[in-house]
């Protein structure tokens, strides 16, 4: 691993900026990781999403905030394939500056959204939680350079 340089952290914020969706990952209690895909907003490499507030996630992140996460950017071709997959800590939000900052960025970024929060003013959106997502480390792919290309990098 080596640490992030400036074309590395370019790279990264061109994913994160192009992409809308991430594939989250987190640890069952069964020991099982458990992905699904949820939509996301980021502040440099800090990455925020909404969770069901009784979701499995939301129980598997309150026990083990440990994650992965992976997200791609749009692509014709596999040899166009360019992404991120990131190791790091997951944790509710519970300061209500920080909850609605997120709210008004995802609506602002995902304004669909609106049709499914109920009570949009209360903190937390009602049934929802708020997760930050620290990266711990990311890997770079980019086919462009060659099929399996990545680099390594870590942020600690």
């Amino acid at each position: 691993m080596k640490p992030i340089n400036q074309a590395d952290l370019t790279a990264i914020l061109k994913v994160l900026d192009e992409s809308t969706e991430m594939s989250l990952a987190t640890c069952r209690p069964d020991g099982f990781p458990q992905s699904t895909t949820v939509n996301f907003v980021h502040e440099d490499l800090t990455l925020y999403c909404a969770v069901g507030l009784d979701s499995q996630k939301a129980h598997n992140i309150r026990a083990n905030g440990k994650v992965s996460a992976t997200i791609n950017r749009t692509r014709r071709e596999w040899r166009d394939l360019q992404g991120i997959s990131i190791g790091g800590i997951a944790t509710v939000l519970a300061d209500a500056a920080q909850m609605r900052t997120t709210a008004d960025r995802l609506l602002g970024r995902y304004p669909h959204l609106s049709q499914y929060i109920k009570g949009t003013g209360a903190l937390p959106w009602s049934g929802m939680l708020f997760i930050r997502i620290v990266p711990q480390v990311i890997s770079i792919l980019d086919y462009r350079e060659r099929f399996g290309h990545t680099t390594l990098v870590e942020l600690t």
